[in-house]
């Protein structure tokens, strides 16, 4: 019964921490479209900096742990020349693409901001098995949404 009810608990604090998390990607993918049409655009430190001052509040966020990949389309303006990254049951986005410098005129760029958040090793203990010693990653669904050990979110934005 004790197990039963922290493993709800989990979900509910990973279902805050999604919400959480989605909210701290739009407000940062806000300051990202007004610093691109200042003189000096926003780094990837300083994304990552704008995510942790919101999501850190709730959950240990850093750079170690959060991890960003934005594409944006300079050449041909539409989404369809974008490929999302993808996510690995570790957790881990790729590619890694780094954080582009889009252009401040000639736009709007199709930009695609991607996020993933690795879960602390304290709180995906749920699809853990302790008996026999593996993992089941289908039962991160149950934490994450998805079947890995990250929280994900993405924001799709046209720039400048």
């Amino acid at each position: 019964m004790i197990l039963f009810t922290v493993g709800f608990t989990m979900m509910g604090v990973c279902q805050f921490w999604q919400m959480t998390l989605d909210d701290a990607v739009r407000g940062a993918t806000r300051q990202l479209l007004l610093s691109s049409s200042s003189a000096t655009p926003e780094t990837q430190t300083q994304f990552i900096n704008s995510v942790c001052s919101e999501f850190g509040v709730v959950a240990p966020c850093s750079s170690s742990n959060l991890q960003v990949e934005v594409q944006t389309n300079t050449s041909t303006q539409t989404f369809a020349g974008i490929t999302p990254a993808t996510v690995s049951q570790q957790g881990q986005l790729s590619p890694k693409s780094g954080f582009p410098t889009i252009p401040t005129s000639g736009g709007p760029y199709p930009t695609l901001i991607q996020v993933a958040y690795q879960l602390p090793p304290w709180m995906d203990f749920l699809p853990y098995l302790p008996l026999s010693g593996a993992t089941i990653p289908s039962l991160n669904v149950l934490l994450t949404g998805n079947a890995t050990a990250a929280l994900v979110t993405d924001q799709a934005v046209m720039v400048n």
